[in-house]
């Protein structure tokens, strides 16, 4: 049998720092015994055929080489430049202007809530829908991550007012509810209601209301649980949970 001829595979070539890759030996002519080499990794040299989590935490081009042995000799493979890692993209910044959150420019995004990933919520702007750990995970070109978090809470003057003139009833109930609100400011209402991982299964058009205004809200199709009603007015937001068993 002729000595090895190296070959190698791997789960990537391309990575953020602090990822890991594996490898594995595709070498011809059966070989018995191999030496790894990883430049800029952790461990940086491995005696397995086919290694594992092997780590890079530096931005750069790394060489990976592999020599193969069997009873008829060895080879030595080096591929330079093989491995490309790339550094995380910078923290990014969020903003609030009243219930409206923007991130700073990233390719995409991903908000989450309480480190829930809110679905449908992947623009660089999100309107806040409930008090809580808001968090944005930008993603850049590379495909590399970074995050930051913004807690929100919403405390003015104008909610604690809505929220003592608000009636919701029957709470148990069927799925059929009626919504009260009496002595409210007249202007914009936005009633959104969310399961408990945050999915939405209501949302109305925005209400023009009057001074006094009343809502039926039929959930009767949606099975048995809790949910989250939110009320928006303006720069208030209101919570309350509803109760549908059956």
């Amino acid at each position: 049998m002729p000595s090895p001829v190296g070959a190698i595979a791997t789960s990537d070539t391309s990575v953020c720092i602090k990822f890991c890759i594996n490898f594995s030996d595709s070498s011809a002519n059966n070989p018995t015994s191999w030496q790894w080499i990883f430049d800029g990794a952790t461990p940086s040299n491995s005696t397995d055929q086919n290694p594992i989590g092997i780590c890079y935490d530096t931005p750069g081009s790394y060489d990976v080489t592999l020599i193969t042995t069997n009873a008829n000799g060895s080879d030595t493979l080096t591929l330079a430049d093989y491995i490309t890692v790339y550094d995380t993209p910078p923290f990014p910044t969020i903003s609030q202007n009243g219930n409206t959150l923007t991130a700073s420019p990233a390719d995409s995004y991903q908000w989450q809530l309480n480190s829930l990933d809110i679905p449908g919520a992947t623009n660089q702007t999100y309107d806040v829908t409930q008090n809580g750990l808001h968090t944005v995970i930008i993603t850049d070109s590379n495909g590399c991550t970074n995050s930051a978090t913004i807690d929100v809470v919403f405390t003015s003057i104008e909610s604690l007012s809505l929220a003592s003139n608000l009636l919701i009833y029957p709470n148990p109930s069927q799925g059929n509810f009626v919504i009260d609100c009496s002595e409210i400011n007249p202007g914009e209402m936005q009633i959104d209601i969310f399961n408990a991982i945050g999915q939405s299964m209501f949302s109305s058009d925005k209400i023009i209301t009057p001074v006094q205004f009343r809502k039926y809200i039929d959930l009767s199709k949606h099975p048995s649980g809790v949910y989250f009603l939110h009320i928006k007015t303006g720069i208030s937001l209101i919570q309350q949970k509803l109760i549908i068993g059956r």
